[in-house]
């Protein structure tokens, strides 16, 4: 999706520094997912240390989404209001269909594990599954990648609900 598409998708309060040609297909709150497709979701209601923002703009994240104008930066940022109604509108126009089937754990102890026997399972019987926790993000029992968050964000865990495999999703 191009950048200068989110005029038709967002509410926001200003733009600034739009430019139309600049592409993405995630979005992120976490400057460690960011890459040169990956858009930074800032809530000003949480703290967020230079350092982050710098990591972010290191690795050439094309845009900012916020709650909150940042100074002195040359990639477009779109000013929202409600930062959390706007993403669920870019994650629905990004990944349009749902999950057939979603199974949480919640609880003090033993999350990990309930989750990776319930893998297990479907994997015996020829079941396509995905697990995401502490360990990592894992398809059909391979790990795909590890989190960097022990609970992973709104966002991460919607987007990666819907990877491809051998180009064809699976829910």
């Amino acid at each position: 999706m191009l950048l200068s598409e989110l005029v038709n998708i967002i509410n926001y309060k200003h733009i600034i520094n739009l430019s139309k040609n600049k592409e993405f297909n995630r979005i992120s709150s976490s400057s460690k997912e960011v890459n040169q497709k990956t858009i930074l979701v800032i809530n000003n209601k949480k703290k967020i240390k230079k350092e982050y923002l710098l990591e972010a703009l290191n690795k050439k994240t094309p845009a900012i989404i916020s709650n909150k104008i940042y100074s002195n930066l040359s990639i477009p940022q779109f000013i929202v209001k409600d930062i959390d109604k706007e993403i669920n509108k870019i994650l629905k126009k990004l990944k349009s269909k749902k999950p057939l089937n979603s199974i949480a754990i919640t609880g003090t102890n033993g999350k990990t594990s309930v989750a990776w026997y319930i893998s297990q399972i479907c994997k015996i019987n020829n079941i396509k599954n995905k697990m995401q926790g502490t360990l990592g993000f894992y398809i059909n029992n391979k790990k795909f990648k590890n989190e960097a968050l022990t609970t992973p964000s709104y966002e991460t865990l919607y987007q990666n609900a819907f990877t491809k495999i051998n180009n064809k999703y699976f829910t």
